[in-house]
């Protein structure tokens, strides 16, 4: 799964895009761009494999070492369940919510 991310015009960016954790789920290699918060969720040559916003060379390279390297991709598919299933789950996503919801609440943690 390729999503190559860019700044846009009115600097509008999705810091860590659900598009690329739902790929991660559903089993697919990612690559991507180094944007944001994506290198919190791809790690490159662990989880996925990053490159340079609008760097099409590098992106072009990415993807031929994807076609040639079927073993490896494959590899960062289960690191990055790994990850996901321990940084981005449900639990831990909502927990930072959970908790502010509590101390403006007045309920104990």
């Amino acid at each position: 799964f390729c999503l190559p991310c860019v700044w846009s015009k009115d600097n509008d960016v999705d810091g860590l895009p659900q598009l690329l954790m739902e790929a991660m789920a559903c089993g697919q290699p990612v690559i991507s761009t180094r944007l944001v918060g994506i290198p919190d969720l791809v790690i490159d040559g662990e989880t996925g494999l990053l490159v340079e916003p609008e760097n099409v060379a590098a992106l072009a390279d990415a993807l031929q070492f994807a076609m040639e390297n079927e073993d490896k991709m494959l590899s960062f598919v289960g690191t990055g369940l790994e990850l996901l299933q321990s940084r981005f789950n449900l639990e831990t996503c909502l927990e930072p919510l959970f908790k502010e919801y509590r101390s403006r609440s007045g309920s104990p943690s």
